[in-house]
């Protein structure tokens, strides 16, 4: 029972630090909620900002690649258009066909982008603009070539290819993107020749050149068949083809995330190409800064708050029960005194004045109780020495006047004056003229008597 008594009072503590550890409870329970719902808003926010950066990096890497792509189907237009080159492709007059190109040579030296244009007639006569040598075709049969039956078969229209130019002779080691179109005569709509326009890599790179490479990692521009033209990334394409593969397709893009990435696709129109980026969701947390001073201002007014409760709980509560404890305790070992709350606290709650007239109704009842005790007790034992002295009386005198009638018969008049004496004293101090209580000297000389 005492170690009971023991291991529990080693687990009782004081109200203010019970108060004190509910209120860090209190503040850590706050802190975990407001951080989940700042993460959960700012991971959203987050996403929805790399979802809307990585919208706007491929439509931007779409529009300027389209642009460029236009330009240069623009150019090879105007070419296909010329009667001049038609007739001459449709003769094999390779002077005329030669003169007929050299009319757009000014394209070479305007148009950065374009490295080179090639036209042949149906029998591989080759006329050619390239800034850095004349080339002719390595094949002797146009229908040998693998794109050949392609680009006959799209009636005009153009086809893009990376590396075509490696029929050519004295091939460049740079890679290049080739539009490939069929020169159609326009009378009978009958293929009279074929016409490439060699553009430089860089020209695509320049595309996405002012994306910051910091918010999104990963630029991927694959042709038809799924091959690399350019790419700016820190991930590899198959992580990327992989959380795009089951992706939904909307308004020709797929979107897909995981927690650290966002993914997304886009055709470019009219080229089967197609561009995929990746955003990091973690580097765009910058984007969010305002939602993070929010975040900082609301966990130090909580805490502020919490403070500010914890000290006035612990004024107007705390102290005062702590004054009554202090109160009380000094009773210990000391008779019951009421309580004046007065001195404890000048504004006391009304569950303080309860206590206060509980424990002073309390103190009146125990005062009186212990009163009354006392003079029972008092009265108890004067009943109990008036009994005993009433038993010892008659007996007392009976021996005594025999003791005296023995020695007046047997002629001792000096003892039974002696015997005589102290009786006399010895009740003259047992009445002690009706007090309660004798001095131990009366005491000794009535045992003595």
């Amino acid at each position: 029972m005492v170690a009971e008594l023991k291991k529990k009072k080693q687990y009782t503590m004081k109200i203010s630090l019970k108060i004190a550890i509910i209120f860090l409870i209190l503040i850590c329970i706050f802190w975990c909620i407001l951080l989940i719902q700042f993460y959960r808003v700012n991971y959203k926010e987050s996403r929805n900002y790399a979802e809307t950066l990585s919208t706007q990096t491929l439509n931007a890497v779409n529009r300027n690649i389209t642009t460029l792509i236009d330009n240069v189907s623009y150019y090879s237009r105007l070419i296909i258009s010329s009667s001049d080159m038609v007739e001459a492709m449709e003769n094999e007059n390779i002077e005329l066909m030669r003169e007929s190109l050299h009319q757009f040579i000014s394209l070479i030296d305007l148009e950065t982008n374009i490295s080179g244009i090639y036209v042949t007639d149906m029998n591989s006569h080759v006329c050619s603009i390239d800034r850095s040598s004349i080339r002719s075709f390595r094949v002797k049969e146009l229908s040998d070539i693998a794109w050949f039956d392609q680009v006959v078969g799209l009636n005009g229209s153009y086809c893009l290819k990376v590396n075509a130019d490696r029929v050519l002779t004295q091939s460049t080691v740079d890679p290049m993107v080739s539009l490939i179109r069929a020169v159609i005569n326009p009378v009978d709509f009958q293929p009279v020749g074929v016409l490439m326009i060699n553009i430089d890599m860089d020209a695509f790179v320049e595309c996405y050149a002012d994306i910051e490479r910091e918010s999104v990692t990963a630029i991927y521009v694959l042709d038809d068949t799924g091959k690399i033209i350019v790419s700016q990334s820190d991930i590899k394409l198959p992580v990327i083809q992989k959380k795009l593969l089951h992706a939904e397709e909307a308004d020709g893009m797929k979107k897909n995330s995981d927690f650290n990435m966002f993914y997304e696709s886009k055709q470019i129109k009219d080229t089967g190409w197609k561009i995929l980026t990746g955003v990091a969701i973690g580097n765009i947390f910058t984007a969010t800064e305002q939602g993070y001073t929010i975040f900082l201002a609301g966990i130090e007014i909580l805490t502020i708050f919490c403070l500010i409760s914890y000290f006035v709980i612990d004024l107007f509560v705390t102290k005062p029960l702590e004054k009554v404890v202090g109160f009380v305790n000094q009773m210990k070992g000391r008779r019951f005194e009421r309580m004046d709350l007065a001195a404890v606290q000048k504004n006391s709650y009304l569950e303080l004045k309860v206590l206060q007239e509980n424990y002073n109704q309390m103190v009146e009842e125990i005062d009186l109780l212990i009163d009354r005790v006392y003079e029972e007790e008092r009265f108890k034992r004067k009943a109990e020495m008036n009994a005993l002295q009433e038993q010892m009386k008659p007996h007392f005198l009976y021996n005594t006047i025999d003791a005296m009638s023995y020695l007046a018969l047997s002629g001792k008049n000096e003892k039974l004056y002696n015997a005589l004496e102290a009786f006399g004293n010895y009740y003259r101090i047992l009445l002690s003229k009706g007090r309660e209580t004798i001095s131990v000297k009366e005491e000794i000389e009535m045992i003595q008597d």
